[in-house]
């Protein structure tokens, strides 16, 4: 078992890499969606953009949005570590993931964190826990085809996402992707991402 590896300008969320040979995946230090609760460094892809995304209606984080890789290659996605918010959005998508929840969030830009020392003990003992759990762990529970609705910050944004093949434009600020093939309906939705990067940066 391995964990992702880093993001690149094409697969900016980290999940390069991940194929079928993978027993199981950890999402480490990510962070909640633009759209939840209060979290601390809340974004999903590019915050300059993207005011937030619902994956088959649920409301969704990169968590979620990477998870469909995940379902791709046949993948279980095995424990996520942040706050408690982060933990709670992969939920509906992983259900049964092990979480480690090592800071209490105050505000998009303050939280409570636990001592580095402590963190790592409640992580480690997550991961332990997780590996344990891999004989039994499914790979992510979202119903194909999905759909990814992205909504953006402004009207401009949403129409250059239109120029992505398949992004359907349903209102003024909002777009969505549906595909039977999780692993190309998240490149599209990478694709929208560097696209109105261009325009929101």
């Amino acid at each position: 078992m391995s964990a992702t590896g880093t993001p690149s300008p094409l697969n900016p969320a980290g999940m390069q890499g991940l194929d079928a040979s993978f027993d199981g995946v950890f999402f480490v230090s990510y962070h909640a969606s633009m759209s939840g609760a209060a979290s601390t460094l809340s974004h999903t892809y590019n915050p300059k953009a993207i005011a937030g995304v619902q994956l088959n209606g649920v409301p969704a984080g990169e968590s979620g949005i990477n998870a469909l890789v995940a379902l791709g290659h046949g993948v279980p996605v095995l424990l996520i570590t942040g706050d408690r918010t982060t933990a709670e959005e992969i939920e509906p998508f992983c259900p049964g993931i092990r979480s480690a929840v090592v800071k209490t969030s105050v505000s998009r830009f303050a939280a409570d964190s636990m001592h580095p020392a402590q963190a790592r003990e409640v992580i480690r003992e997550a991961a332990h826990e997780a590996v344990q759990r891999l004989p039994h762990a499914a790979v992510p529970a979202i119903d194909l085809p999905a759909t990814l609705t992205v909504r953006f910050r402004n009207a401009d944004l949403a129409e250059m996402a239109t120029w992505i093949n398949g992004a359907v434009r349903d209102d003024e600020l909002t777009v969505h992707l549906t595909d039977a093939d999780p692993i190309r309906l998240y490149r599209s939705f990478v694709a929208v991402v560097v696209l109105t990067r261009t325009i929101a940066e």
